[in-house]
């Protein structure tokens, strides 16, 4: 029906016009969660063919365009044109089957200019994206093997489908929660700029872009090709209250109160783990101000350690929250007629994109003071006195280096190029491909404002004083040579040869074909960093490569006139981990013209990344609660704080993949023949478990373990990689950890949509689309070792999204509003307060605390398509604007809410 759409465009006055109002008129059989206006121009008789016979997502067969035994959600080009979105992570983002959020551009680590989606919540590393049908490869700084959507070129997109249901049967490894595939432009005809630009209300995160797309096409060729510029500015934690430190309430003067604050400031630890700040000072006394800008200005203690006294740091006064983006890309295909029954076909999509961001200044983790003994000393600073605390050789401190740059600035310059040659044709009654895919994905990367470790160990053997609050002023010679840049480079590269065919059997469809892939990963930090002689960077070097082969075949067969059966069975052989065999079955049942119903049952794997499997140990900042401190101290676990903790994460070459089962049952239903308007809904179930879980066990499941005596075993099953290092007083100081295959989880819930339109004669078009997923239950373990409990509507665990999208058109205006909803969720999950630590049922958590707010978020905007062949849309994103929901420790899930401003935007579009 969407092609039929851009069929009638080509025969009226106003393509842009006539788009709008046939775009409602279809809005029953379209399945898109947003709503939009149709702008490519594209060939009647290739629409025509098209739609009688194509790829549908989730399966090799060619077959008509419809609803089939696969649940296949459809977001067009018309949708994305007038979502208010402008790239395609953020229009997948804002989707409900992105149901607990992913990750999204985050400044101040590797992954800064990175963006990812999971479907159902149960990862992006069990979400499998693909370009045109086929695998799109990892990126090297996420693990190589979850897909960075930013580096898709938003103007060369099509239509996006989502399968939301499990399909390593058909494609392989990954494919546990659904796939993505996005749909690029083709048969082009003519020519289409599009120029645009974003204002927010509050400062930060602004934006512009351009793009131009063109095409042709000759007696026995086609092309289409995009060229594509857009930047955003960066956004700093400071500029948003939700993202800056907050007191919590209760003692002032306890460190645990407060969020965003770090003990990695400048405090001396003793030989017996006890802390002191630098300057002296008791609780509550103004001494810590004397270090400048983000150090909180009294002296803090720690309700953990009462004796404890530390001075803390306010990262989020200096750190960035999402890096500043610069993106350039490129997309060109064709296709030749070689012959009546040969085509060949190219295309090549490439993508730079160059992010800045800023971290907090070097957090310095333990050091030990390997220069002379420091006695307490009389400073006058700034016309105050003050009092040094003494730092004897041997003994450690924690420090934040607040003085070897503004923060710790980092760029990048991500590379992303994916090329495809192949012939396809008809021979005997079979319809065959053959292609070739190159993909090389690069990434490099500069930091500066670190700390070299050479540096600092001369400093302390040459007169320098770490108390000192005139670090610059005193110690300028010695701070530059401790300041270091922090460089890596970054690479996944496939190359990839896949082949197939499709024939009939009797009344069967079948697809047989093969894939061979090899991929070549590296991540390699520089030589110091790898020495360990860089401070303030995490993430160590990592390297593998494999090949893998699989063989796979597709059926389709009719039984009479109502229903089709369908399978699929897919063997995959990697070098380094083993063989899988994955399988699906599937029936279809028309009832009648208006009521279908579907059923699948599958089987599914992911394979361990190249970088689980090879990673050089690196260092981590890991959040959890030490609940073997908490305990020794006769603190709740409820009122265990959570803290950051040094962690080292190493790899584990044994690890096996992890294995799935999904089943899915569901119907559609026409209503528009007993309503008088056009109306289809379509409800599905769908249940997922996965086994063998690759898990890496830090923070708080690792102190657990710890503190009930299993940690012994974990280590044996995972080769000894796990070691704790606790100072006398039982202080934390040092974790090592690795990945294992250690647990299960499973999900299941009901997907909803909803598609109504109304003619309204003189008044217009109306349409009203709508989705839901609904979870009925995500049982996952707590802690280690506990049983599997069901974690729906905790926090960052919605028990719904839903999208909604009214549009309505006039003669050549439109306005169209899209929304989604993320309800409330319980603030907080704390310990089971009958926790016993001698009956593993017992370790789970328990909601409290009440409920956070909802979510809304709406994006509102009005087209008119001009005379000129032209669109000029106005529009808003964030319309009330509205804050992400923060939780009790007035922290924000940022994998789940958008934290930008009220934006207003303007954007032009002119036809050629």
């Amino acid at each position: 029906m969407d092609k039929y759409l851009e069929k009638q465009m080509k025969i009226k006055r106003n393509p842009i016009a006539s788009a709008i109002k046939t775009a409602l008129y279809s809005g029953l059989i379209a399945s898109a969660a947003l709503s939009g206006v149709a702008f490519a121009q594209e060939d009647e008789g290739a629409d025509k063919e098209k739609l009688d016979k194509q790829v549908v997502t989730g399966s090799r067969i060619t077959r008509a365009q419809m609803e089939d035994v696969e649940p296949v959600l459809t977001i067009t080009r018309e949708d994305l044109e007038n979502s208010g979105f402008k790239s395609v992570a953020d229009a997948l983002r804002a989707n409900a089957f992105n149901s607990f959020g992913s990750l999204r551009e985050s400044s101040g680590n590797t992954a800064q200019g990175q963006a990812t989606l999971s479907l159902r919540g149960i990862g992006s590393n069990r979400t499998l994206v693909l370009v045109n049908g086929r695998r799109m490869p990892g990126s090297p700084v996420l693990d190589g093997q979850i897909q960075n959507l930013n580096t898709i070129p938003f103007a060369a997109v099509e239509s996006i489908d989502i399968l939301s249901d499990g399909a390593s049967a058909v494609y392989g490894s990954d494919a546990i929660g659904g796939v993505i595939n996005i749909k690029l432009r083709n048969d082009f005809e003519g020519a289409s700029l599009n120029l645009r630009f974003d204002d927010p209300e509050r400062p930060g995160a602004q934006s512009e872009g351009v793009s131009v797309i063109f095409g042709g096409s000759g007696e026995k060729s086609r092309f289409t090709m995009s060229v594509e510029a857009d930047s955003k500015d960066i956004l700093f934690s400071r500029e948003r209250p939700f993202l800056a430190n907050a007191f919590l309430g209760g003692d002032a003067n306890d460190i645990n109160n407060y969020t965003e604050v770090s003990v990695n400031s400048r405090v001396i630890w003793d030989s017996g783990f006890n802390l002191t700040p630098m300057i002296q000072g008791q609780a509550g006394d103004n001494v810590c101000s004397a270090y400048g800008a983000g150090f909180l200005p009294n002296v803090l203690f720690d309700s953990t350690f009462p004796s404890d006294l530390m001075c803390a740091y306010d990262y989020t006064q200096i750190a960035a929250q999402t890096a500043s983006l610069d993106r350039f890309s490129f997309f060109a295909n064709a296709e030749y007629d070689v012959s009546d029954n040969v085509t060949a076909f190219g295309q090549i999509v490439s993508t730079r994109a160059e992010s800045f961001g800023r971290y907090a200044p070097v957090a310095s983790g333990l050091v030990q003071w390997t220069g002379p003994d420091l006695p307490e000393q009389d400073i006058v600073f700034n016309g105050q006195n003050y009092t040094l605390n003494p730092l004897m050789n041997g003994w450690y401190y924690t420090y934040r280096f607040d003085f070897t740059g503004n923060g710790r600035d980092t760029t990048q310059v991500d590379y992303q190029m994916d090329a495809q040659f192949g012939l396809k044709g008809f021979h005997n009654g079979v319809d065959w491909e053959v292609v070739y895919q190159y993909d090389l994905y690069d990434l490099q990367e500069w930091g500066d404002g670190y700390v070299n470790e050479l540096g600092l160990r001369d400093a302390a053997a040459s007169g320098w004083d770490p108390r000192h609050p005139d670090q610059l002023g005193l110690y300028s010679g010695f701070v530059a040579q401790m300041r270091e840049n922090s460089n890596r480079r970054a690479q996944m590269k496939m190359q990839r040869l896949e082949f197939g065919g499709q024939f009939d059997v009797g009344q069967a469809s079948m697809y047989v074909g093969g894939e061979y892939r090899d991929e070549q990963y590296f991540d390699q930090a520089q030589a110091q960093n790898e020495a360990g002689l860089i401070r303030g960077t995490a993430g160590g070097s990592s390297y593998g490569e494999r090949t893998a082969s699989a063989l796979f075949a597709e059926g389709v067969l009719p039984v009479g006139d109502q229903l089709e059966l369908s399978g699929a069975l897919r063997w995959d052989d990697y070098d380094d981990v083993g063989s899988n065999l994955s399988g699906k079955i599937g029936a279809r049942y028309n009832l009648n013209d208006n009521v279908l119903f579907r059923a699948t049952y599958g089987t599914g794997f992911r394979a361990p990344s190249l970088d689980e499997l090879n990673q050089i140990p690196s260092f981590s900042a890991t959040s959890g609660r030490d609940v073997v401190a908490c305990q020794q101290q006769g603190i709740a676990f409820a009122d265990c704080r959570a803290r950051q903790w040094d962690t080292y994460i190493a790899s584990n070459k044994n690890l096996d993949p992890e294995t799935s089962t999904q089943f899915l049952l569901g119907t559609v239903i026409d209503f528009s023949e007993w309503v008088g308007f056009n109306m289809s809904m379509s409800l599905d179930y769908y249940y997922t478990e996965v086994e063998d879980l690759i898990s890496t066990i830090q923070g708080t499941n690792l102190y657990f373990a710890e503190l009930t005596g299993i940690l012994p075993d974990l280590n044996a099953a995972a080769g000894g990689c796990f070691a704790i290092q606790r100072s006398d007083t039982g202080r934390l100081i040092r974790s090592d950890v690795c990945a294992l295959n250690y647990g299960s989880f499973d999900t299941s819930g009901l997907d909803f949509k909803l598609n109504m339109s109304w003619d309204l004669g003189n008044a217009g078009l109306l349409a009203l689309r709508h989705q839901t997923n609904y979870v009925l239950d995500f049982n996952n373990a707590d802690y280690i070792s506990g049983p599997l409990v069901d974690q729906t509507d905790r926090r960052g665990v919605p028990q719904f999204r839903s999208n909604f999208d009214i549009n309505w058109s006039y003669g050549d205006h439109l306005v169209a509003l899209s929304s989604y909803y993320i309800p409330s969720q319980w603030r907080t999950s704390q310990p089971n307060p009958n926790l016993d630590l001698n009956n593993p049922d017992s370790y789970y958590n328990v909601p409290t605390g009440g409920k956070i707010d909802n979510y809304w978020h709406h994006n509102l905007a009005y087209t008119y398509s001009a005379p000129w062949n032209a669109a000029i849309q106005v529009g808003v994103t964030n319309l009330l604007d509205e804050d992400p929901v923060i939780d009790i420790n007035n922290v924000t899930d940022d994998t789940l809410y958008p934290f930008k401003a009220r934006t207003y935007y303007i954007q032009y579009t002119h036809n050629f």
